[in-house]
């Protein structure tokens, strides 16, 4: 009689996950959560049915559903290794972008790749305990339909390797993009010489919905509200900087949406006007011009 299986995947990938501390999975107790990789397709990584069928073979009966479960299915998921570099660790050929950790000599280096805005980054670190703790914000069109991303957790082994895992699937539905979060997180409890040392990361990405503006207008004004000069640009191609004319002492930067117009003022202690842009990625980037206050 044939072999029926289907397989149920419980895998380390959702908020509250904790890696069990069983003797048959040690080396995987071992890889630490050191960030996401946050793709727009599948990675497509296979799970290792092969090897899992044969490490198991003997306890499998014929027609019975075979539930992995969390510290099982690590040990056989595919795996996407990175390439490491001085600035972090990257994933060449395949798109998406990354907040994350890296080891440095004696201290985590946080960074991430365009597209991750609003970065915060929280360390808990004592002789105990070593925790990580940051967010980042990814910005999409507010009108996008079944905005999908994938937040696919990233791991470093002992020996100092990272390596992706695939991660689930979330959508806006056809409602649009109004804000959604997801977070991956673990903890890590190792005992050594009699003490027991925790290691516990948590990154939370976080969707937001804005609308993008067909038309950028910079109005300079002086300090009697008298328009000085008006500027027009499309988004994604301001300038790199601007020097307020004499006499400017705020600015006003106008968002032409359709009939939609948000204004934002910069005064003297701003240093940049940030403008989003649509590129050709679903989701939005922020671009900078500087405000050379000093040289008007």
């Amino acid at each position: 009689m044939k072999k029926l299986i289907s397989l149920l995947l419980i895998v380390c990938l959702l908020s509250g996950c904790q890696l069990a501390s069983e003797e048959k999975n040690e080396s995987q107790i071992q890889d630490k959560l050191v960030g996401v990789f946050v793709t727009f397709e599948d990675l497509g990584l296979p799970f290792d049915i092969e090897g899992y069928l044969n490490d198991n073979v003997g306890s499998l009966s014929d027609g019975e559903e075979i539930v992995v479960g969390e510290g099982e299915a690590m040990a056989y998921e595919g795996k996407l290794y990175a390439e490491v570099g001085e600035r972090g660790w990257s994933f060449p050929g395949y798109d998406g972008i990354i907040m994350g950790q890296m080891l440095g000599e004696d201290h985590w280096i946080s960074f991430s790749t365009e597209g991750f805005c609003d970065m915060k980054t929280h360390f808990t670190e004592t002789e105990t305990l070593d925790g990580i703790e940051e967010e980042g914000t990814i910005y999409a069109p507010k009108d996008t339909k079944d905005f999908i991303f994938y937040s696919n957790p990233v791991y470093m082994t002992p020996d100092g390797k990272y390596y992706a895992v695939q991660g689930n699937a979330f959508s806006s539905g056809n409602a649009g993009v109004h804000g959604m979060s997801q977070h991956v997180s673990c903890e890590i409890k190792e005992t050594t010489n009699g003490v027991e040392n925790t290691y516990s990361a948590k990154f939370t990405t976080r969707i937001e919905g804005i609308v993008l503006a067909d038309q950028v207008v910079l109005v300079q004004m002086s300090a009697d509200h008298a328009e000085l000069t008006r500027a027009e640009y499309i988004p994604g191609q301001m300038p790199e900087s601007i020097t307020p004319a004499d006499g400017t002492a705020y600015i006003i930067v106008e968002e032409i949406a359709g009939e939609e117009v948000t204004r934002t003022l910069y005064q003297p202690e701003d240093e940049n006007i940030q403008v989003f842009y649509q590129g050709d990625a679903v989701y939005c980037l922020p671009q900078f011009t500087a405000i050379l206050w000093e040289n008007k």
